[in-house]
Parts: structure tokens; sequence; C-alpha cells
């Protein structure tokens, strides 16, 4: 369906109308969800004082320096602008400032990358478990995303931030450390 969607917009005069409507839907459906999970929060610990701090694709096709960019597995890092480039469940997650690199299309990486496969992963959740618990906390409504995204499966982090920062792609601005995940 994605193909047929893309090539139509290839041949369409008014591919950019597309592709800025395709964005506008997707950033309303992730702050409706921000805004849902936010307010239950605010029941919760009876108090309000969250904002939106970033709100970034990464799997996305983005109209943008004259042309259909598509970032998979990568985020804008637009000079000056703040994104999140997230850890595993159980390592840190860094808040960034994009320097504009034009030689990487503006762009840093969405995470430190997987060294497992998923498949791989749902195999092992004996091997994840300590003592019959997590070292870490998910909420999900699919149990086998807690395997497949469980923090054995990726890189470390620090690393990947360290050598973007040494390629001038961005500035870290803060490290953050989760202590609840929610995965689709």
């Amino acid at each position: 369906m994605l193909t047929y969607l893309l090539l139509y917009m290839y041949n369409n005069k008014y591919s950019s109308v597309i592709f800025e409507q395709i964005v506008s839907f997707t950033t309303s459906i992730r702050i409706v969800l921000t805004e849902l999970v936010r307010s239950a929060w605010q029941k919760v610990f009876a108090q309000d004082k969250s904002k939106l701090i970033v709100d970034l694709s990464h799997n996305i096709i983005f109209p943008e320096q004259g042309m259909n960019l598509h970032r998979k597995g990568a985020t804008p890092a637009r000079a000056g602008e703040l994104a999140l480039i997230p850890g595993s469940m159980g390592d840190y997650s860094y808040l960034v400032k994009g320097k504009g690199n034009s030689d990487w299309l503006w762009s840093c990486s969405h995470g430190a990358g997987r060294s497992v496969r998923r498949q791989v992963m749902r195999g092992k959740w004996p091997d994840i478990q300590k003592n019959g618990r997590l070292p870490w906390q998910c909420i999900t409504l699919k149990s086998e995303r807690m395997r497949e995204e469980a923090p054995e499966a990726y890189k470390p982090i620090t690393p990947v931030i360290e050598i973007q920062e040494q390629a001038g792609l961005i500035q870290s601005v803060a490290r953050i450390k989760p202590w609840i995940t929610f995965k689709a």
C-alpha cells in the first residue's frame, strides 16, 4: 500500500501538499496520545508540571531543502533545534541540539541501533528475566514487544552520542534515565 501511495505522490503535482497533510496527521496523533498520557499522569500524581519539549518523527518522509527526505532510523538535527535520541529501555536517552550539518542531510541517529534481531530476542525471554523480575519497567499491550525491545537487543547509546558530537551533527544538552517506557 505504501509503495502505491509513494508512486502516486511521485507522479502527482500536489505531492508536497500530500506530504504536508501526512506529516500534520501523524503529528496530531502523537499530540493526542501524549495528552492522554499526560492527563492520566496528572490524575495519578495530582500535579501537572509537564510540557512538550520536542516532538519528532524518525521514520517519515519530510519535504525539505527542495527534496523529499526520507529518514529511516534517523531524526532531524537542524541547526539550533532540539531532538531526542532514545537509548534502550535500560539505558540513557539524550536531549540534543542539532547543528544543521548538511553533509549528513540535517540529521542524526534515532537511537544506537540494534545489536540483536527481533526474531532472536523473542526466544531469549528466560535469559532476560532476573529472579523472575525485569530490571526495567515497560507498559505494553503486546508482551512480545518487551522481548523484542529489551535493553540487551540494543547497542550502548553513549558512544553513539559521542561520535555524533565529534562529527559535528549534535550537541548534547541533557542525559535522561527512563524509569518507565511505553511500547505500542
